[in-house]
């Protein structure tokens, strides 16, 4: 009988549409190879989703969160010692639950911090997958103009966000994270090199089976809208790039719960979809995929899935942390605006260049980025658990 795995997830799991979903369903397929994986997680409602059966999925916990319940847990567990976002979504009833089935599993694997606290104390195998540091993301962001209560709580939270996230690299086997960069910045903050691994994030394998086309006159973004980075994003595109781009070309922002600050960038020329089931289809249409990240850490699943696609990415400096592609050959990385400018503007009138960048880009992740090439390093990982 295969060994059971407990993957913990901090929020709602259905549906998958969204960047982080994503890698977790690939981490479930590749891991229901060699183990039965239940999924945790907390659903604000009864969802259609989660009474089908799931694909590689052998059991789904639902614990029901709603934002009075994350509140009273705030109001419950905060501590000064502990982030708000600990506090926040810490369950004891959730805690029980793992403490009395605890010998059921071979191992437990929470995603992000958040779900952390809920085995971190347990005596048991466990994995857990930070993706990047929440830490380093909140010290990018306080570089640019965020709302003020954000840049209050940023600062109040980041010095209480890397010990915890050194506590948590302590107390787990391992901790996995998507990039060097984010692991190198742990390091230099006295996190235990030992106990750190970097996986690099898989795209799905369909998205290499699209046609590649480009004879939509568009330029696409792709992102969750209310994610402070991705408004960030698409405001400074928006007033600083795309009015100095060819005006024949159209802006199409794709992603699910656009902020109000999104919405209002709509025009005749600039389109918001808000979420749509396949917005795959209409990046592979557009000429160029931008990625105008001016904060956040980690690796940009987002980048990497319109380069499976063939799309010529430009993006600015930051994506590169994450991303170990040739600029010029792969990818195309922009410093800053007039940059950003220049390379669009020359790619969209150089249609052999692009579309040959957009092979790159195929091929790189082809030979990077697939379920298959991070499979070994995966389950080796969970294998060794048991000599640790």
């Amino acid at each position: 009988m295969k060994p059971k795995i407990l993957i913990l997830y901090y929020k709602n799991f259905f549906p998958i549409n969204s960047g982080d979903k994503n890698v977790i369903s690939n981490h479930i397929d590749i891991l229901s190879e060699s183990y039965k994986v239940d999924l945790l997680h907390f659903p604000a409602r009864n969802t259609a989703n989660e009474n089908q059966p799931q694909k590689n999925i052998n059991k789904i916990i639902s614990f029901k969160s709603k934002t009075s319940k994350k509140l009273l847990n705030l109001m419950k567990h905060y501590s000064p010692k502990y982030p708000i976002q600990t506090a926040m979504y810490y369950n004891q009833k959730t805690f029980n639950w793992i403490k009395a089935h605890k010998d059921d599993y071979y191992a437990f694997y929470p995603h992000f911090f958040r779900s952390a606290e809920l085995v971190r104390k347990l005596h048991k195998n466990k994995v857990l997958h930070m993706h990047d540091a929440i830490s380093l993301n909140y010290r990018t962001a306080l570089n640019h103009k965020i709302p003020l209560i954000k840049k209050f709580l940023y600062k109040m939270e980041i010095n209480k966000l890397i010990e915890y996230e050194k506590k948590c690299i302590a107390d787990f086997n391992r901790t996995l994270l998507v990039s060097d960069f984010d692991r190198n910045y742990l390091i230099e903050n006295n996190a235990d090199k030992n106990k750190l691994t970097k996986i690099p994030i898989s795209v799905s394998k369909k998205l290499l089976d699209y046609k590649k086309t480009d004879n939509s006159d568009s330029i696409t973004f792709l992102g969750k809208m209310d994610y402070l980075a991705n408004v960030d994003a698409m405001k400074y595109f928006v007033n600083k790039i795309f009015p100095f781009i060819s005006q024949n070309i159209n802006l199409k922002i794709l992603g699910s719960s656009p902020a109000k600050d999104i919405q209002k960038l709509e025009n005749e020329r600039i389109s918001v979809s808000g979420y749509i089931e396949d917005p795959y289809t209409i990046i592979k249409n557009s000429k160029i995929f931008v990625a105008p990240m001016r904060m956040g850490s980690g690796t940009q699943l987002k980048v990497l899935e319109a380069m499976a696609l063939g799309k010529c990415v430009i993006a600015s400096g930051i994506v590169k942390h994450g991303i170990d592609a040739t600029n010029g050959k792969e990818i195309v990385y922009a410093e800053n605006s007039e940059d950003f400018i220049d390379k669009i503007n020359y790619y969209l009138k150089n249609d052999d260049k692009r579309k040959q960048i957009g092979k790159n880009a195929r091929a790189f992740i082809k030979k990077n980025h697939t379920n298959q090439v991070i499979k070994d390093l995966l389950l080796d990982l969970f294998s060794n658990l048991k000599n640790n």
